[in-house]
């Protein structure tokens, strides 16, 4: 509800006066909120943030150069995006670990389970509460079939060599002369003696989606970027080795466990990057007017864009277990 915003964030947006719509957005079709007066200087942009603006551009906006967001008292409770910060934080200590390359699944199991406990009692000690015991029961469940799905892997001859990579050069991507340097952070890159590079993204929502559906819409429109944009940064990493760009996904259910890998070729990927960028031309052109893509779930920051709780529910509903954590 508009009562619960904080006074200090009505303050950063003037009352007087009214807002005009920018050049190249049209007024009457569009919900044009109020805004600084000049968008600050735009000097890198992460991989995700270019999904936050295709979703919602003005949220974007808000949580990008406004600094805003909700915050939440609610540290002993694991909220979905905590649920995947879990699974993610025990995957990045078990891939840098001397068992990230073992084909015993047991051996594997028995490790991760060592690093959940660790990881839970870090966050919440001995004060677990009876809700959140069930959804880590429902992370062990998962871990159990990662670790079938990593023994077979391995057993194929893929090794992890890299997790949490990021590109050690600048990588300049844009319009020709308004570039901004792409950073990002990729969860985990493997390597085969004979098929190159996977560039892997961990997925934690309860039900599985295909990288090719969760970037892009039927009629071919690009609603995500993340894959595409990775391969950019890798370039450097992979030099002529090919490159495989998907999800290991984690599911609820273990039929779902398993990577998902994106099948798209060069002029795709070339597609993926003009759409790029044109997102950073369009934000160098201060467009922010407002287009949500999923409906917002957070209910201040849904009031503060002048939407309602009436809609499309977004992919990853959180059903009370799992739901879809963004890489970076």
């Amino acid at each position: 509800p508009v009562h619960e915003i904080p006074d200090a964030l009505r303050h950063a947006f003037p009352s007087e006066p009214a807002p005009q719509a920018p050049p190249g957005e049209d007024a009457t079709t569009e919900r044009v909120l109020p805004r600084l007066s000049q968008t600050p200087e735009l000097t890198r942009m992460s991989v995700m943030d270019f999904k936050a603006y295709l979703d919602s551009r003005y949220l974007f906006y808000v949580e990008r150069f406004l600094k805003l967001e909700s915050v939440t008292d609610r540290d002993r409770e694991l909220d979905p995006r905590r649920f995947g910060t879990l699974v993610h934080d025990v995957l990045e200590s078990f891939g840098r670990g001397d068992l990230r390359n073992s084909t015993d699944a047991e051996a594997i199991t028995t490790e991760l389970q060592g690093l959940l406990n660790a990881r839970v009692h870090a966050w919440f000690g001995s004060a677990v509460i009876p809700s959140v015991h069930l959804q880590i029961e429902g992370v062990r469940r998962r871990l159990a079939w990662f670790a079938e799905k990593q023994a077979a892997r391995a057993a194929e001859g893929w090794r992890i060599e890299h997790v949490e990579w990021q590109s050690e050069e600048p990588v300049r991507f844009g319009p020709p002369g308004a570039e901004v340097e792409l950073i990002g952070k990729i969860d985990r890159i493997d390597v085969h003696p004979t098929l190159g590079l996977a560039v892997l993204d961990y997925k934690t929502g309860d039900k599985a989606k295909s990288p090719n559906a969760d970037h892009r819409k039927k009629d071919e429109t690009w609603t995500n970027l993340q894959l595409p944009l990775y391969d950019l940064l890798v370039r450097g990493l992979a030099g002529e080795r090919s490159v495989q760009l998907g999800y290991f996904h984690i599911g609820k259910d273990p039929d779902s466990v398993g990577v998902y890998l994106a099948t798209w070729d060069q002029d795709d990927l070339e597609s993926a990057h003009d759409a790029g960028r044109q997102v950073v031309a369009d934000i160098r052109a201060g467009r922010f007017a407002h287009r949500a893509k999923r409906r917002i779930q957070d209910p201040i920051l849904m009031a503060l864009v002048g939407d309602n709780l009436v809609g499309e529910t977004s992919e990853g509903e959180f059903d009370g277990v799992g739901v879809e954590q963004e890489g970076e």
